[in-house]
């Protein structure tokens, strides 16, 4: 290839990958996500929590980690309905609304006996 062929060839892949940058950024607006917090009765973090959320967008329900903390990301703005499940305590079932570019932040509280070893 002659020097004026890559030249172009070396431009092209660089637009090609400043407009491909551009959608993922453009798609990353678009979408929103939901973080949260789940305690049991006293307020103290609660692990191991099934947290699921139902909405525009599909997700696999998640657990919550060692602080009681959950993530969900890449979600199409609309309304969810957030249900947060253990099994020593009461099911919580919330709505929250997710917004374009944005993260809702949300904490539930499980009502209920926990077990202590």
């Amino acid at each position: 290839m002659n020097r004026v062929r890559k030249t172009r060839l070396v431009i092209a892949l660089l637009a090609l990958s400043a407009v491909m940058t551009g959608t993922d950024c453009l798609a990353a607006k678009r979408s929103g996500g939901v973080v949260g917090t789940v305690a049991d009765n006293d307020g103290g973090p609660l692990p191991e929590a099934r947290v699921e959320i139902v909405g525009p967008s599909r997700t696999p329900s998640e657990k919550s980690g060692g602080m009681g903390f959950f993530l969900f990301t890449g979600l199409a703005a609309g309304e969810y309905t957030v249900t947060v499940s253990h099994p020593s305590f009461s099911t919580a079932v919330q709505r929250v609304v997710v917004r374009s570019g944005e993260t809702t932040t949300m904490s539930v509280q499980l009502q209920g006996a926990s077990v202590r070893r």
